[in-house]
């Protein structure tokens, strides 16, 4: 009894007997200096108790309901209290992958893999482990799921964590995770569309059409499939339920155009010019070229170079918020200093400009002629051009 003999604030006093059960257990360990989540946070009132009177370093809600967790951060205002959308079912899938990434990071390392083979050692073992069962639970909220993609990934190219999200797809070619969740669904989609009338699953969706055509329940599952028909020119697929696989296959191209055209939009979204910059890099969306061909130090050199991950002025300037007409380098005063203008221009580099690339580039130089150079096909061109930046990334660090 002397256990929930709590003091509260008059304002919490009315909730006293919830609050009791979240003592009872959440008092048994000090969970100051600790990140402490709650998964099924409801209505937020337990995570809040926590917060006001346990202090934990971090407080986090996941909740699998998105009114919910809107009400919560709307209604919730202390500082190391968050509420975020999710399914528990996702958080054991990356405890699983998390697990998967440990056996690999060891051999990464013992084995001395290159980049590119770890990418695809990822997506072939850790993607599965992430995404099984999608097909059902990937109409909800995958952004916990995506981002752990997203971590590991750059952990793997050797970049910051702020490295924008374009950027690490674009280098390695690969898509927005949502976008290959929509395709696994419209492939069991498909799958069950054509299997037999006997079978259970198709039974139950059948049952879904049906329920959603008399409006007696709302089925997210089927509306999902829906939408994705609808939002990618299919809607008389769906208003026929007659699926071939030539048609799957359409489908899924349709959402891998559309995953790389906001990859694209994300470059030019809020008038971006590190964006803009990057855009002109990518006048294809596949995995560089370099990621293959280079030895591991020279794919990371390159991989900074081109992901802003380096202290150029062009770069610097953002933390400052100085305007990016007057990122002016250190060394010439009158000239951005941007990627550009240390690979071709800069008298700071000349030496190893000279030494390092073909004159025809440093001649005459245009954007042009640096858009050829960083997209060369040459191994030779690469492995300079991946010297060249080290030394201009290792010369301007200011």
């Amino acid at each position: 009894a002397a256990n929930l003999d709590i003091k509260l604030s008059p304002e919490d006093e009315k909730d006293r007997y919830p609050i009791q059960l979240y003592h009872h257990v959440a008092s048994k360990i000090n969970l100051k200096a600790l990140n402490v989540l709650e998964v099924g946070s409801g209505r937020g009132g337990g995570c809040y108790y926590i917060t006001k009177y346990l202090k934990p370093a971090k407080m986090v809600g996941l909740d699998i309901s998105p009114s919910a967790v809107d009400l919560c951060n709307t209604i919730y205002n202390l500082e190391n209290l968050s509420f975020l959308k999710g399914n528990a079912d996702n958080i054991e899938n990356i405890n699983k992958a998390r697990r998967g990434m440990y056996s690999l990071r060891k051999s990464f390392r013992e084995k001395h893999i290159p980049i590119d083979c770890q990418l695809d050692l990822i997506e072939k073992t850790i993607d599965p482990i992430l995404l099984y069962g999608c097909e059902i639970w990937g109409i909800g909220n995958i952004d916990i799921i995506a981002r752990f993609r997203l971590k590991i990934i750059k952990q793997v190219m050797g970049i910051r964590p702020s490295t924008p999200t374009y950027m690490v797809y674009g280098e390695t070619g690969k898509l927005p995770l949502k976008y290959i969740v929509n395709k696994r669904i419209i492939s069991f989609w498909g799958n069950m569309l054509n299997s037999k009338s006997c079978k259970l699953s198709f039974i139950l969706y059948k049952c879904m059409l049906q329920s959603n055509e008399l409006k007696t329940t709302k089925n997210l599952w089927s509306n999902h499939v829906r939408d994705i028909l609808n939002n990618t020119g299919f809607s008389y697929i769906w208003l026929n339920q007659k699926c071939q696989k030539s048609d799957i296959n359409r489908i899924k191209q349709r959402l891998e155009d559309q995953g790389i055209q906001s990859m694209y939009a994300d470059m030019k979204s809020n008038e971006s010019n590190k964006g803009k910059q990057y855009g002109y890099l990518k006048p294809e969306w596949k995995a560089e070229h370099y990621l293959s061909t280079l030895d591991q130090n020279s794919i990371k050199s390159l991989i900074r170079f081109r992901t802003s991950n380096h202290k150029l002025p062009v770069e610097t300037g953002r933390y400052t918020n100085t305007p990016y007409a007057r990122r002016m380098c250190n060394s010439c005063q009158h000239e951005l200093g941007d990627e550009m203008h240390y690979v071709l221009i800069c008298p700071l580099m000349a030496k190893y400009r000279e030494k390092y690339i073909d004159q025809y580039y440093y001649n005459k130089p245009s954007m042009l002629k640096f858009l050829q150079l960083m997209g060369s096909k040459s191994v030779t061109e690469l492995q300079n051009l991946s010297i060249l930046t080290d030394k201009i990334m290792r010369t301007v660090t200011m």
